[in-house]
């Protein structure tokens, strides 16, 4: 199976007082956009998924009185694979740019997930890159329907991958954001990432 998803996501960020152990002041709402776009080719074994995450209007805000942020571009390739029926593995690549050039790099991801009953999927996602460094997340998803309409005896076959793809939703389609201090460009280096903002005075 082959298909073809596009669309438009937004974000608001908002900062408290405090961020990452310090103390800022002048705390802002802001809000992105991007436009995504994804190709998808599905089979009972391997499924492929291209995607593209665009930014539009204003890309870059100052946070608050230590951070500022931007949306990221990103472009990715991910490649899945039915090691059985409820057992899949994926492993993708992504380059991303954005941020004043502070996040500009590539990544990789990979993603286990393992259908541990009709209907509930457990899963571990783990990925890479040198802005954001190493992530590990999990996740528990529960698909109504695949319960045996509500018999405890009911045993349903895993979902056919075909099948299942036709009634999810897109993937990859977070906005992306990252954060480096906002630092004077005559006491530092530049760009100045978060790691080094003790070495730094804010810009006013």
């Amino acid at each position: 199976m082959f298909g073809v998803n596009a669309g438009y996501d937004s974000r608001p960020m908002a900062t408290g007082p405090a961020d990452t152990g310090n103390n800022v002041s002048n705390s802002s709402t802001v809000f992105y956009q991007q436009v995504a776009a994804g190709l998808e080719a599905v089979s009972n074994t391997w499924n492929f998924n291209a995607y593209a995450l665009v930014p539009v209007g204003n890309t870059e805000y100052k946070l608050n009185s230590f951070y500022d942020g931007g949306s990221l571009q990103t472009y990715g390739l991910d490649v899945g694979y039915a090691i059985k029926p409820n057992l899949r593995a994926s492993l993708g690549y992504y380059y991303q740019n954005g941020d004043d050039g502070a996040a500009d790099g590539s990544g990789l991801l990979t993603r286990l997930s393992y259908e541990l009953t009709n209907g509930l999927t457990l899963g571990v996602n783990y990925s890479y890159d040198q802005a954001f460094q190493s992530r590990v997340s999990g996740d528990i998803k529960y698909r109504f329907g695949r319960n045996g309409n509500g018999s405890r005896n009911k045993q349903l076959p895993p979902a056919i991958p075909i099948i299942q793809a036709l009634s999810e939703s897109p993937t990859k389609r977070d906005v992306r954001v990252h954060d480096s201090c906002s630092c004077s460009q005559n006491t530092c280096k530049s760009p100045c990432y978060c790691m080094d903002c003790d070495n730094c005075s804010s810009s006013t």
